[in-house]
């Protein structure tokens, strides 16, 4: 994982990992950008992820440049098989160079008014970069069951997204903010097994979805 989000990235916060060394260090010397100094900078979490830490202060976001983002990425890609990159929700002069380096763009959402407009303004801004061709899934965050006119409500969004959801997860914030406090996985807080379900399957969904875009670029 990279945590672009240079003012407000909690990836290490998330994962109780305690840790000096992270993005900034890149910004600082980016000449020093290399396989060895990137795995230097990484901190290693006990489920075999790797994460490169947000600062642990507020960093102008124009302290990244568009080129020395990518090059962090595809640094990365030489090393792992999978990178997954957390941007701020602010577009930045280097958002650009990140999506279209990227083979997957997940857009998280609520089913609020606010949030179905910053998506909405997400996917605009998509379009008008050239960016809309992007892979995507789209993803209901903190979602609610309810029996009542649940499809109609869904429906609804969607069309005011302008986009089909792939995944949910269900609204559970007790499980999700004890797991976040203690610093541990789903797994390990009481109720959180469905949760941890459903995003395995959203990370399966993902999987599915980048192999598709594959196929698809082979097959041209």
């Amino acid at each position: 994982i990279l945590d672009f989000d240079l003012q407000f990235g909690n990836a290490a916060l998330y994962l109780d990992i305690d840790t000096h060394l992270n993005v900034f260090n890149i910004i600082d010397a980016p000449d020093r950008l290399d396989s060895s100094f990137l795995k230097g900078l990484m901190a290693h979490h006990e489920s075999g992820l790797d994460l490169l830490a947000g600062p642990n202060f507020v960093v102008p976001l124009d302290a990244m440049t568009p080129d020395l983002a990518v090059r962090v990425i595809d640094t990365a890609a030489v090393e792992y098989d999978y990178v997954i990159v957390d941007i701020p929700q602010a577009w930045t002069h280097w958002s650009h160079a990140v999506l279209s380096h990227s083979d997957l763009v997940v857009l998280v959402t609520q089913l609020t008014v606010p949030a179905l407009r910053q998506g909405r303004r997400l996917l605009d801004t998509l379009r008008q970069e050239g960016l809309e061709g992007l892979p995507k899934m789209t993803v209901v965050n903190r979602f609610e069951r309810s029996i009542f006119n649940r499809d109609i409500r869904v429906k609804e969004a969607e069309k005011a997204l302008g986009a089909v959801f792939d995944a949910y997860i269900d609204n559970d914030y007790k499980t999700i903010s004890d797991a976040l406090n203690q610093g541990v996985p789903l797994t390990q807080i009481s109720g959180g097994n469905k949760l941890q379900k459903q995003i395995d399957a959203l990370a399966d969904g993902c999987l599915a979805k980048l192999k598709s875009s594959a196929s698809v670029l082979m097959s041209v």
